[in-house]
Order: C-alpha cells, then structure tokens, then sequence
C-alpha cells in the first residue's frame, strides 16, 4: 500500500478515534439544558448524560453482525454518518424530545464503529506500525474527552 494512502487510513482513524470518547461532553451544559427547558424534570435531562451510553453498548454489541452483512468500512461510515447527523440536529431543532432521541443516536453511531477501529489498525498495519497506531489511536480517544 502506498505511503499516501497509509497515512490517509491512519488520519482517517485517528480523527474518528476523537469522537468515540466525546458522548459525556454534555455533562458540563446540564445546567443551561435545565434552564432552557424549565417544563422537563431535572432528573430526564441528567438522563441525556447516561443515553448515549446504553445505546453505544447496544450498537457495540451489534456491530460486528452489522459489519459481517455489509462490510467494515461501509459500518463505520454509517456510524459516522449516524454520528454527525446526531450530533448537529440539536443546533437546528429545539425540542427535548428530539434532543433526546438524537442522544441515543449519537450514541448508537459511536458504538457501530467503536470497537471496529481496533479491527481496523490491526487489519492494514503489522508490527510496530501497529502498535504506533494502536497508542496514537488511544491517545486521540483521550484528546476527545
């Protein structure tokens, strides 16, 4: 494989890899959501802290059955695709109910491609690449936090 396209691949992971950890971003605007939506209970907007979670388990544990039917890379470009859409409907939409099911999209579209990344590094690089990778990988995880 070409240096080009290496390194295209490697980017193409590493930049994906930030938004896997990003979901619990939305902690800190508990307070704002709560004034803009005086009407909805304080405990159901803490809950838009803990959707995104289980439906990234639920997308985990089907993604590598989603990925068998219609391929790796088409999996996670649809749980980037989910993942985008999710995460900018909210700037366009006002409406906690939307709000919410965005949420667990996000959370679904980060889980489709979560644990393929890992599938991936250790499918295009071997030896210390891999392990370069696998650490650059982790540590853009920690940069999405």
């Amino acid at each position: 494989m070409q240096n080009t396209k290496r390194s295209l691949i490697k980017l193409s992971i590493l930049l994906v890899s930030v938004v896997t950890a990003s979901a619990p971003a939305i902690n800190a605007n508990i307070p704002v959501l709560a004034k803009a939506f005086p009407n909805v209970a304080l405990a159901q907007i803490e809950l838009l802290t803990t959707i995104p979670s289980l439906f990234l388990l639920i997308a985990i544990l089907l993604s590598n059955w989603i990925a068998k039917r219609i391929g790796l890379k088409q999996t996670v470009l649809v749980g980037v695709f989910i993942t985008v859409i999710a995460g900018l409907s909210p700037v366009i939409i006002n409406s906690f109910l939307f709000l919410m099911i965005s949420r667990a999209a996000f959370g679904f579209g980060i889980g489709l491609f979560n644990s393929l990344l890992v599938s991936i590094i250790s499918y295009f690089f071997k030896g210390s690449e891999r392990s370069q990778t696998l650490g650059f990988q982790s540590t853009f995880e920690g940069l999405g936090c």
